[in-house]
This record gives structure tokens, C-alpha cells and sequence, in this order.
């Protein structure tokens, strides 16, 4: 019985694994890849390349959070 447990959450783990392609997240179902703003990137720019690299891997288009924003917001 715990082999088969064991067996399940590898096989779940794995499974996991494949569904976003690689340098992305599953969040709420859908493949995120993360990236970091630096001061002299524009966003503008880095929603191009984002747009362009999503297309590639069929992933979504990722989240692009300020601290700023979200400093605010908790306040």
C-alpha cells in the first residue's frame, strides 16, 4: 500500500514537472515565467521580448509586478 502511495506522488511530481515548459511556474493552471525588472529596463520593451519568448514555448504572457505597486497597496 505505501508503494503504491509512493508511486502516486512520484508519478504526480513528475507529471507536474512537464506540464510548463522549463524557467516557468505553474500558477492557477497556467505556465508563468518569471522576470526580473532592473532600473533601466522599460516595460514596453520587456513586454515585447516577454511576448516573443511566451510564443516560442506556448506559455502565457507572465506577470509583471512593481515593488512599488505593491508596497503601496499594503499599506
Amino acid at each position: 500500500m505505501r508503494a503504491l502511495l509512493l508511486f502516486a506522488v512520484l508519478a504526480g511530481s513528475a507529471l507536474a514537472t512537464l506540464v510548463c515548459p522549463p524557467k516557468y511556474f505553474s500558477i492557477e493552471d497556467r505556465c508563468i515565467r518569471p522576470y526580473t525588472l532592473n532600473a533601466n529596463d522599460y516595460l514596453d520593451i520587456i513586454m515585447d521580448y516577454a511576448q516573443a519568448a511566451c510564443a516560442l514555448d506556448g506559455a502565457h504572457l507572465p506577470i509583471i509586478r512593481s515593488d512599488e505597486v505593491c508596497f503601496h497597496m499594503h499599506m
